[in-house]
């Protein structure tokens, strides 16, 4: 869970770059999105804001490329935290699958929902 924290306030620091978790640290992202209250108050004080868990099917783009890996592990360790290698496994090029089952998904410290896609239209 830590890493998953830390995952989180390097996406907090970097709302502009686009971060992915690695499969294990997308497991803890995941449970601490079902206590909602906590998850929310946590985006808040870390960030101001709201991070979006942004997912990405079988026919989106390819997550988590060593790039991105790359990227992610720096801004993690820029925000100061201590990476746990066992938990960022070398990323897998051009993989595809659900969120749920590859950890292929993104963060978004920005407001709103940068897939329009399934926005819910407010009243």
């Amino acid at each position: 869970m830590d890493q998953t924290l830390a995952f989180l306030a390097a996406s907090a620091a970097t709302p502009d770059a686009r971060l992915v978790p690695s499969r294990l640290v997308d497991i803890g992202w995941h449970t601490f999105l079902l206590y909602t209250r906590g998850y929310t108050n946590f985006c808040h004080q870390i960030a101001g804001r709201y991070i979006h868990h942004i997912p990405s099917g079988p026919t989106g783009e390819a997550a988590d490329t060593a790039a991105e890996r790359m990227r992610t592990l720096a801004a993690i360790t820029a925000a100061g935290y201590t990476l746990d290698a066992d938990l960022w496994p070398l990323a897998v090029e051009g993989r595809h699958g659900e969120c749920s089952d590859e950890g292929n998904c993104s963060a978004s410290g920005k407001d709103g929902n940068e897939n329009e896609e399934t926005r819910i239209p407010r009243p």
